[in-house]
């Protein structure tokens, strides 16, 4: 798939996450570490965070970033990638 369609594809699901979390909370139920860590409505915290690292990671894999990120922060797990 090309990368500006599934980064647009991203960025929707990203954003639906975003307007929908309350529905995403009930659906799901409570994330027990989530609630533990970081009090009370840490479920929403973590449903948040996950739909704003969605649209980020979006945007980067539709300029060509997400590679060159991922290749920078796990590269040295590829057998015979010296760093």
């Amino acid at each position: 798939m090309h990368p500006y369609i599934s980064g647009i594809i991203g960025i929707i699901a990203g954003l639906a996450i975003l307007k929908y979390r309350r529905q995403v909370k009930e659906m799901m139920g409570d994330i027990n570490f989530a609630e533990k860590y970081l009090g009370m409505g840490g479920t929403y915290t973590i449903i948040l965070i996950i739909g704003v690292l969605t649209v980020i990671f979006s945007i980067m894999h539709m300029f060509g970033g997400l590679g060159s990120f991922l290749g920078g922060l796990f590269g040295w797990l590829i057998p015979g990638n010296k760093k």
